[in-house]
């Protein structure tokens, strides 16, 4: 697992090619590199446990 942080304020050109329309945002990509889940806002440690288990 690899976590990045962007900072939207500013990085503006990656937040808006990723579609980043809050904070925080927290993509899911699968082992292609593509996004399989998308959480704008907060998402509690279940719901991102099982996004990552879906990915894996």
């Amino acid at each position: 697992m690899q976590i990045i942080q962007i900072d939207a304020s500013q990085e503006p050109e990656t937040a808006g090619r990723w579609g980043v329309m809050t904070a925080p945002t927290t993509f899911i990509l699968g082992k292609d590199g593509t996004p399989v889940a998308v959480n704008y806002g907060v998402a509690d440690e279940h719901k991102l446990g099982a996004q990552l288990r879906q990915a894996a």
